[in-house]
């Protein structure tokens, strides 16, 4: 059985096929990647030493409307040998099935699509995702139909009441997998007590739709109006330098600078979780199921974090964190200081951790996930 999986570059991305890919190679299948060649990811990482990535030309701008029709008619990029045609990510799949539809590309099997969040094309409002819906309709209806079988793995309830908006329910099966999960080995429970001053972290993509400026008020909330020291790591790359320079700004307009420390990327963010008190997570965005929540909570973090889908599905509020049902500053300060003021903070930190081992082991979601590919694929062989 040979199996494709499709990326977009992104390295968070990378989460999604690594475990995946493993255990699809201990079943004996033979297993090859797909990524653009700007993507932010080197051979090493590949976790089968059998083959190497291919890599394929894309443009980063999806909006721009010449890049996406180079996009879509350049060469082949799929074997003709692919039993399963395994895409993570709305661009990526919706390209796919336009390429497969327009004959681009000759594919029989199973497309299975892996939508890990409904992101910037889908989680926002606007024209654009409007417009996008429509063609995303239009080109499932004209889709290839014959030798193909199209199954869906979506993470939250919410997305699957969306994705039921474009695909409907007939011809096409539904798989819920909880994101990523946590790669148990790579993290350590570490219980960090309460005291002066209280770490506050945040982790992950430096983009606007995260919600870091709300970050930067409450953290200056807490130096204004409470008797709380804070001390916070901002750790992740901005992705656009307009916006670097505006949280700049807004650091230094809040005069933040002596308790933020932007950190950058890193390869290994284990020891910042566990060093801190609370993940802080107010983001606005299509999340699918964050995995820096559940790393997080793996560690014995509690998470503050916005009550959107993805969210509600990473934190049992009041147990394992708290969720913050509004954007407003001032309901994001009062949360903060019920979480840190709670007795329970302790029993918090450890619930977060037994919670995130039984419900999102990386391994046994990847499992679950190829199985059932594996087992649909079967099925579509002797139809």
């Amino acid at each position: 059985m040979n199996i494709l999986f499709v990326l977009n570059g992104h390295k968070f991305v990378s989460y999604f096929y690594e475990p995946l890919a493993q255990y699809a190679n201990s079943l004996g299948s033979e297993v090859d990647l797909v990524l653009p060649k700007f993507g932010k990811f080197n051979d090493s990482q590949w976790p089968l030493s059998s083959n190497k990535p291919s890599k394929i030309e894309l443009v980063r701008n999806p909006f721009n409307l010449i890049g996406f029709l180079v996009e879509i008619f350049q060469r082949s990029f799929i074997p003709q040998k692919t039993d399963i045609l395994h895409v993570v990510t709305t661009h990526m799949i919706f390209l796919c099935i336009l390429r497969i539809a327009i004959r681009v590309e000759k594919f029989n099997g199973l497309f299975l699509m892996h939508f890990i969040g409904l992101g910037r094309y889908f989680g926002t409002k606007g024209v654009f995702p409007f417009v996008l819906k429509f063609f995303f309709k239009l080109i499932w209806k004209y889709r290839k139909k014959e030798n193909v079988a199209y199954k869906c793995v979506y993470l939250n309830d919410e997305d699957l009441t969306f994705l039921k908006s474009i695909f409907g329910e007939k011809n096409i099966k539904y798989l819920k997998v909880p994101g990523a999960g946590v790669r148990l080995d790579q993290f350590e429970f570490n219980y960090v007590p309460i005291d002066q001053p209280l770490k506050l972290l945040f982790l992950g993509r430096l983009i606007k739709e995260k919600g870091i400026e709300k970050f930067l008020y409450l953290v200056d909330d807490l130096n204004n109006h409470t008797k709380f020291q804070v001390s916070c790591d901002i750790v992740g790359e901005f992705e656009d330098s307009a916006y670097k320079k505006k949280i700049m700004n807004l650091i230094q307009d809040l005069e933040l600078k002596k308790v933020i420390r932007l950190i950058g990327g890193v390869e290994k963010p284990s020891k910042f979780y566990e060093a801190a008190h609370f993940f802080i997570f107010p983001s606005y965005y299509g999340e699918g199921v964050p995995t820096v929540l559940n790393e997080s909570q793996y560690c014995g973090t509690p998470c503050l974090a916005s009550d959107i889908a993805g969210c509600r599905e990473a934190i049992e509020n009041k147990i394992t964190g708290y969720l913050v049902p509004s954007d407003q500053r001032n309901d994001w300060f009062n949360k903060f200081k019920e979480m840190a003021e709670s007795k329970n903070y302790e029993k918090m930190c450890y619930a977060a951790h037994e919670r995130v081992k039984e419900k999102f082991d990386a391994k046994k979601l990847a499992k679950r996930t190829i199985d059932w590919t594996i087992k649909e694929f079967e099925e579509f062989l002797v139809r």
